[in-house]
């Protein structure tokens, strides 16, 4: 079992109303893009909060997005307040290690080569995707091709990486954030 992730987004008005000036955000052993779209996130949230209340942050720089940070779009095992909010959450992430990425819909149809979802949240081409197999084991994929809801994974179904009929489907990594939060664009 794995723990999940820290996530106070939603409670950084209190925080702040209860003296927290400072807030430090885990990810030395993430890569670029998970620090990019979280350090985003929390800094949009911070600035959006800071202006209601008539407050100012104690940094000077600025920091200019090209892409929306969204944390259910890079590595996560699901999340948790550990306690603060709902004392009784589950803090760990029972089902798998692995990243479960952003809910994508329910697996409505498996075919030799493509699968159909009830979901919806677009996907395109190059999104990585993520279920559990038929053996209960999380297994994933590229997306090659979208039609509709019908999903054409680069990898075939007939390789016995199909996810199962009535399960979900998550998406690992968006491909717009595969070279997005990386480099000079944060």
């Amino acid at each position: 079992m794995s723990l999940k992730d820290l996530n106070l987004s939603e409670h950084l008005a209190s925080l702040i109303d209860a003296g927290v000036t400072s807030f430090k955000i885990e990810g030395r052993l993430k890569d670029a893009p998970y620090a990019a779209n979280v350090v985003g996130f929390y800094r949009q949230k911070l600035d959006t909060i800071l202006a209601a209340k008539g407050l100012r942050k104690n940094s000077s720089g600025r920091v200019a997005l090209n892409f929306q940070p969204d944390p259910q779009k890079t590595f996560n095992r699901g999340f948790t307040t550990y306690g603060l909010a709902r004392p009784s959450e589950k803090m760990g992430s029972i089902d798998s290690p692995k990243s479960m990425g952003e809910f994508i819909g329910t697996v409505k149809d498996v075919q030799r080569d493509w699968f159909e979802i009830d979901g919806t949240v677009l996907l395109h081409n190059g999104d990585g995707i993520c279920f559990f197999d038929a053996a209960n084991n999380l297994a994933g994929t590229v997306v090659n091709r979208v039609e509709g809801q019908r999903i054409y994974p680069q990898k075939s179904n007939t390789c016995g990486l199909a996810p199962k009929s009535g399960g979900t489907l998550t998406m690992g990594l968006k491909s717009s954030l595969k070279s997005s939060p990386s480099g000079k664009s944060a």
